[in-house]
Formats: structure tokens, C-alpha cells, sequence
């Protein structure tokens, strides 16, 4: 399963969850809070993962890492860094699974509210400086 996350290919297959797939997203607190420390690539895979989930209708639809390429125009390697962004800061959760044979599994988390992204003291410390 390491290598699902170490030998990331565009060939290699992943499928999106969301528990929120049906909420609204907050604009204002991903553009103002979040989009200064994740950078605006990062907020695109995020929202393309959204999107995803959205359209997949939580049913575990199998998709490979080039159509995130090719949706984004970025290579595999910046998919991967754009995604350990994303994890730091609890927008998205990414599992390893054997069945299908070392695909990904993406969980996007619904971004915090203003009010509880300013209680977190790990997020809001990059916000602050």
C-alpha cells in the first residue's frame, strides 16, 4: 500500500468520498481564509475533488490521476505536493487500499467555518503569521 502514495503514476487509480457532498461550500472562507496559505493550485484540486464526489454521487467511481492532470494542465508530481497541502490543513484525507490493487481513496472534508478556522490554533497560525 506505500506504494500507492510513493509511486504515484498517472495511470494510478483513485475514487473520492464526501460526507458533505450535498452542503454548500462556504466561497468567502476557502478565497479569504484558506486560498493565502494553500495557494490558488491547491484550491483547484481541492474543488476538482469536489467536484468529483459531487458528480460520482459518493458511488465510488474509479478514476485516474491523468484526468486530474489534464483537468489541471499540472504534472503527477505537483498533483502530489498540491494534496500534502491540502491534507495540512484537514481540506482532504487520502487512503491506500489493495482492492482495487493500491488505489487512492480521497476523503474531502468540508472547510471549517470563519469562526472555527480562527479557533484551530494550528490552521489559524498560518493565517496569522
Amino acid at each position: 500500500m506505500a506504494n500507492s502514495f510513493s509511486k504515484l503514476t498517472p495511470d494510478s487509480k483513485f475514487v473520492v468520498i464526501n460526507s458533505d457532498a450535498n452542503s454548500v461550500i462556504d466561497d468567502n472562507v476557502l478565497n479569504n481564509l484558506y486560498l493565502p496559505i494553500i495557494g490558488r493550485d491547491a484550491l483547484s484540486l481541492y474543488r476538482l475533488l469536489w467536484t468529483f464526489s459531487v458528480n460520482d454521487h459518493n458511488q465510488l467511481v474509479a478514476h485516474n490521476h491523468y484526468e486530474l492532470q489534464s483537468m489541471l494542465d499540472t504534472g503527477i508530481d505537483k498533483i502530489s505536493d498540491q494534496r500534502r497541502i491540502l491534507e495540512a490543513v484537514n481540506l482532504l484525507g487520502t487512503f491506500a487500499t489493495k482492492d482495487p490493487a493500491d488505489s487512492l481513496v480521497y476523503a474531502v472534508q468540508k472547510p471549517l467555518s470563519a469562526r472555527d478556522f480562527f479557533k484551530d490554533r494550528h490552521i489559524s497560525s498560518y493565517a496569522t503569521g
